[in-house]
């Protein structure tokens, strides 16, 4: 029971016998206050009665000062915290009422304890002890008491700053200059790009750091106080926000009236009049809009680029499409065609499509070649067998969401059969339009509301940009882990650990993803590296994203797969039951190469039943997958046999490809090798080899005086000068101070030599040039 005492609450008032001042039961009333005025602000006092019947105050503690610890049922100990540490012993009536009294002694000094951290770490932010805020930071962390902190307006630079924005969406990429206040939150921050670029603030994901910024917050706040200070800004689809254009059109108007002029002409904000795009074409699922307007009020420092400058504006992209498209520059500089090595994309590096996947295809799509007898039984077997699972026999009738259920079964067999006998259920097989596809739903299910903690997914770095693209534009947050480089870019689990404790600061850590074999990185995890990973992943209750799309492309003796799913059935009882896993898996990757067709699946392991049917309502609001990418995945899992009519040429197709791999791995590896300040680990698996460049510094510090990575300059000059289209490390993500290519090795041994050669002649040349 608590009563009000003058500015004070009296919480809790008790009869307690007191040593050492030696005074019997009963004698001394022990009584905790509670300042209303000032929170965490507690007092302990120590009342006698005297003669004449009135209560006198003896003794008085600030609870902030007194360290109270319960010895025995009845007996407690208040000691204090600072010399010369005076104690006093306290003895209740009865167990019951000593019990009372600790419960609320415990949460007073909890409440007393926080409040002097949190003043500790104002004064220390005051007076700008870094190390002292962090401690402080720490101790309230501990506490599990979260913290809002505003960095005063007078911190940051009064007017306006310059903010760079490297603005993107799944296709395209450019960089803005906006002016704006360090002290506005990230909503205003909406709004301006709404009302200046047409961006809807629904589409918009800022990133910050590597933060995904929340709209309460100020721009100040994530460290944006000077000019110069960039930001990432990542635009979601119109059909992906669930935006129509009626409603984006009203809200841009609705804006424009609310929106204060400001006094200053040349401020990045202006009316709708003279701002946002102008346009009556609607794409109602693409980001970037038709056009930019030019602001009026303005001079060049604020006028906005053309769109036609900013689509597809990724520059190797960009570059690599105009010098196929032209051939001068190739002949001026001494090369007859650019060569792509960009994408792990086989058939337009010439490889030829598996035959009996095409004649599959092609039956399919045109039922009367089931009448010629020039396909090979097998074929016409199998397309009639895939069109009697099609409404009306037709490939453009809709299929189940989750998949053709024939499909389905056909990969629950091939997953079982490469994992020895592990079971597996086509309940637990959704088909997908791609792995990427796949991975986005798991994305989405994993997604909180912007009212709780957000959701965070270890990722690996290096690991390829699409799916960093598709983390951030599911409002996720990336946790990086390392993989290590000296050791073959293996997995260190105390990396994971690192990663995951450097999280909980942020948010609610959910998920580990793996992409096995390696992409770019090319290797291959061991099956004690699979075991540590999933024994960390039961431990910590994280669901484990295993992208396996890259599984029937192992190279050399070493190296062996082994599925996450068949490493896990082998372990113990106690795990093997209760890690949920999702593994994806594509008919884009590997020796079919059909990444036109979007044939993908993925397989849930593990999961609640109650999980399982939200799965499957997300995939019934969707259209199902495209049924071509479907067929794919069905002659994916189930290929041609031996004693096949089609089997002979199968083979030797599939062959012919590992034979290639391994025979332009082996090349360019030597050439690596031989060549200065460049080094590369073999090639275990996938398609890609991912060598380090040891650039000269001046090398490094021209990279740096023209503001880009050195590996992107280096990527940019090599296309230019030789024609090869590579990408640059720094796309993937590296350690500090390293440097990286990728290149896909899919290509034809004649197209490698002459890869080779280019390659070999520009390196040299680059590193005499810098040395």
């Amino acid at each position: 029971m608590s009563v009000s005492s003058g500015c004070s609450t009296v919480l809790m008032s008790v009869r307690v016998s007191v040593r050492p001042l030696r005074v019997g039961s009963d004698s001394l009333r022990l009584q905790l206050s509670m300042n209303a005025s000032r929170a965490g602000h507690f007092t302990l006092t120590l009342r006698h009665t005297d003669r004449g019947g009135r209560s006198v105050s003896l003794a008085e503690f600030d609870l902030r000062s007194v360290k109270y610890e319960v010895t025995s049922p009845r007996c407690h100990e208040l000691r204090l915290s600072k010399p010369p540490h005076d104690s006093l012993t306290f003895t209740f009536r009865s167990e019951q009422e000593a019990q009372e009294w600790a419960t609320v002694m415990t949460s007073s000094l909890r409440e007393a304890h926080r409040e002097e951290l949190c003043i500790e770490l104002s004064q220390a932010i005051e007076a700008g002890d870094t190390r002292a805020a962090m401690r402080y930071a720490s101790d309230l962390a501990q506490h599990q008491i979260a913290l809002t902190i505003q960095p005063s307006q007078r911190d940051a630079e009064e007017g306006e700053i310059s903010l760079a924005v490297v603005v993107e969406d799944t296709t395209s990429s450019c960089c803005v200059t906006v002016k704006i206040l360090p002290h506005m939150t990230v909503s205003s921050m909406k709004q301006q790009m709404f009302l200046e670029y047409g961006f809807h603030p629904k589409v918009q994901r800022w990133v910050i750091g590597q933060c995904l910024c929340a709209d309460v917050r100020s721009l100040a706040s994530y460290g944006i106080c000077r000019d110069g200070d960039t930001a990432f800004l990542y635009l979601l689809s119109a059909r992906h926000a669930c935006l129509s254009q009626q409603q984006c059109q009203q809200e841009r108007e609705n804006a424009a009236l609310m929106l204060t002029p400001a006094p200053n002409p040349t401020h990045a904000l202006t009316t709708a009049n003279s701002s946002g795009p102008v346009s009556h074409d609607w794409r109602g699922y693409s980001t970037l809009p038709p056009r930019f307007t030019h602001s009026s009020s303005g001079g060049s420092g604020t006028e906005k680029p053309n769109v036609n400058d900013i689509i597809n504006l990724d520059i190797l992209q960009l570059g690599g499409s105009k010098l196929k498209s032209s051939n001068t520059q190739g002949k001026r500089k001494g090369y007859k065609a650019v060569l792509d090595l960009s994408s792990g994309d086989l058939h337009s590096g010439g490889i030829k499509p598996i035959t009996f996947v095409r004649q599959v295809l092609a039956a399919c799509f045109y039922p009367a070649l089931l009448q010629d007898n020039s396909l090979p039984l097998d074929v016409t077997q199998r397309a009639k067998c895939l069109l009697e699972e099609c409404a009306g026999g037709s490939v453009g009738s809709y299929t189940d969401s989750s998949g053709i259920a024939k499909i389905k079964h056909c990969v629950s067999k091939f997953i079982s059969r490469r994992d020895g006998g592990v079971p597996s259920s086509p309940e637990n097989i959704f088909l997908t339009s791609g792995s990427q596809r796949a991975l986005m739903i798991m994305l989405k299910l994993l997604f909180q509301n912007e009212d709780s903690c957000q959701t965070g997914v270890l990722i690996p770095v290096p690991s390829y940009s699409s799916f960093n693209l598709a983390v951030v534009s599911q409002g996720v947050v990336m946790l990086p882990y390392w993989l290590c480089e000296e050791q073959g870019w293996t997995l260190p689990v105390e990396e994971l650990r690192r990663a995951l404790v450097e999280g909980k600061r942020t948010c609610n850590s959910m998920a580990l993803y793996i992409c096995n074999p390696g992409n770019p990185t090319g290797h291959v995890q061991s099956r004690k590296s699979i075991e540590e990973v999933i024994e960390f992943a039961a431990k910590e209750k994280l669901l484990l994203l295993v992208d396996e799309v890259y599984q029937n492309c192992i190279y050399g003796e070493g190296p062996e797969f082994y599925s996450y799913k068949k490493v896990l059935s082998e372990m113990r009882s106690t795990i093997s039951s209760a890690v949920e896993m999702a593994s994806f898996n594509s008919a884009s990757k590997g020796f079919m190469g059909e990444c036109g067709l979007r044939g993908g699946y993925m397989e849930l392991v593990n999961f609640d039943p109650a999980v399982m049917d939200y799965i499957r309502k997300l995939f019934n609001n969707e259209s199902c997958t495209v049924v071509a990418g479907q067929i794919a995945i069905d002659l994916m899992a189930d290929p041609p046999k031996s004693g096949d009519p089609s089997f002979a040429i199968f083979s030797e197709e599939v062959e012919s490809i590992k034979k290639m791999i391994r025979y332009n791995s082996h090349r360019t590896k030597k050439v690596f090798d031989e060549l200065p300040g460049i080094s590369c680990h073999p090639l275990k698996g996938g398609f890609f080899v991912f060598p380090r460049l040891h650039f000269p510094p001046k090398a490094i510090e021209w990279a740096k005086d023209r503001e880009m990575e050195p590996d992107m300059l280096y990527c940019l000059h090599l296309l230019e000068e030789t024609g090869l289209h590579v990408r640059p490390g720094c796309e993937y993500g590296q350690e500090k101070d390293t440097y990286h290519i990728r290149l896909c090795l899919a290509t034809r041994e004649e197209i490698m030599e002459d890869v080779i050669q280019r390659l070999k002649t520009f390196h040299t040349r680059f590193m005499k040039e810098f040395s």
